[in-house]
């Protein structure tokens, strides 16, 4: 990884962590003495969000670069393989693919009824830069990574489990959070039956395995191949990033 990538993951990190102390901590504090039901739920359930949680998987995998950056800097090569076998991993199979999906269902739905999912309320305490930040740059920045790091693809089973796993847990969060409250996250959900609620469910993992095939085609479009991570040896070898 050179500097173009180093300036990119530390900006990134930074900026990243900015909104995260804006959404759970600055914002949280003038969101909770709202009089309004939209508001006050945005406060208390914040780190209950989908988007929130893609965003602090993408903020982990910054940080990871960061460190694979100084490890660089001081020969520890043994230590930066090992962990780039966790970053990539990360990058490829959630932190991407998960991005790439937040954010077309969230404009979608957005430009449909905003109402059903970003309440015109909610710019009262979330500014137009955050609400991009988080459902547009959140896209654009995985993809400027591309260009700058020649990424290893796990297979499609391998990715597909984390993929699966992220999502069940977040169901399970997403659901839990109804059933313990009464509450719904997501105003769309409250206005769909049981049926449509687990369709949409699986519609949300039907697209979020669509953008895992997104990305290995714009890292394939980039650098004219992909590179297939290598399976686990018993003894155990030693993989370097070309």
């Amino acid at each position: 990884m050179g500097a173009g990538a180093a300036l990119l993951h530390i900006s990134a990190f930074f900026l990243y962590l900015y909104v995260i102390y804006f959404l759970h901590v600055q914002n949280a504090k003038k969101a909770l003495i709202s009089e309004d039901k939209t508001i006050k739920t945005i406060a208390i359930f914040s780190r209950r969000f989908l988007t929130n949680w893609t965003f602090a998987i993408q903020e982990i995998y910054f940080f990871i670069c960061i460190l694979q950056h100084l490890l660089s800097l001081l020969s520890a090569n043994k230590i930066k393989d090992k962990l780039t076998k966790y970053s990539d991993y990360l990058f490829t199979s959630i932190a991407t693919p998960m991005a790439l999906m937040v954010s077309i269902v969230f404009w979608a739905i957005f430009v449909f009824d905003r109402e059903l999912i970003f309440p015109k309320v909610l710019d009262q305490v979330i500014p137009v830069w955050i609400n991009h930040c988080i459902h547009t740059f959140n896209s654009v920045i995985p993809v400027v990574d591309m260009f700058l790091i020649n990424h290893k693809f796990p297979t499609w089973s391998k990715a597909l489990q984390g993929t699966l796993t992220y999502l069940l847990i977040y169901s399970i969060c997403i659901f839990g959070t109804y059933f313990q409250t009464g509450i719904w996250l997501y105003p769309l959900f409250a206005v769909l039956n049981w049926p449509q609620r687990i369709l949409l469910c699986v519609g949300v993992f039907v697209v979020a395995a669509a953008m895992y095939g997104l990305t290995k085609v714009i890292h394939h479009i980039i650098w004219g191949s992909v590179t297939v991570a290598p399976e686990k040896s018993k003894k155990g070898s030693k993989h370097k990033r070309k």
